[in-house]
């Protein structure tokens, strides 16, 4: 039997689990364990996932999406401070940054030419130091995932010692 088959014969399981309120009750509680308040209260949350970085979560990440297709928004101070955020966040990574100014490498420029005040800026030929100056411990150090996937031994144990 084949993955995708094997895969295919879960669905109507978790879709009776996911509809039970067992569900609900499990969920929420995972959610409120495992997850900070900015999270959970965020308006909005984007979720990456990078190899050998796993599963991240960015509040407030479709704020940037918004700036950078439109960067004119650059001039609002909720846009401007979201992006300050993630740019010299040490923990936060550097790779929604890359993706984004991917899309639309002169709009990139043009954001960050606004908020680093400085005309001249080039996402091209500017970015990727602007990165490393701003998030060191991403490229001096071998980034750990995020989310590591725990075999039921281990997770029973980690649930002991709490």
């Amino acid at each position: 039997m084949d993955l995708v088959q094997r895969a295919g014969d879960l669905k109507p399981l978790l879709t009776d689990f996911a509809l039970s309120s067992r569900f609900d009750r499990e969920f929420s509680a995972v959610l409120e364990r495992h997850f900070p308040d900015h999270v959970l209260t965020a308006d909005s949350v984007g979720i990456h996932f990078v190899a050998g970085e796993g599963l991240s979560f960015y509040p407030d990440y479709h704020l940037i999406e918004e700036l950078f297709s439109d960067p004119r928004l650059i001039s609002r101070p909720r846009y401007r401070e979201t992006l300050s955020g993630f740019l010299r966040d040490p923990d936060t990574s550097p790779e929604p940054l890359r993706r984004l100014a991917a899309r639309d490498p002169a709009k990139a420029s043009r954001v960050f030419a606004r908020l680093l005040k400085r005309k001249r800026f080039s996402w091209d030929t500017d970015g990727e130091q602007l990165l490393r100056r701003s998030k060191p411990r991403y490229f001096d150090e071998t980034p750990l995932p995020r989310t590591v996937p725990l075999s039921p031994l281990l997770s029973e144990a980690l649930q002991r010692s709490r």
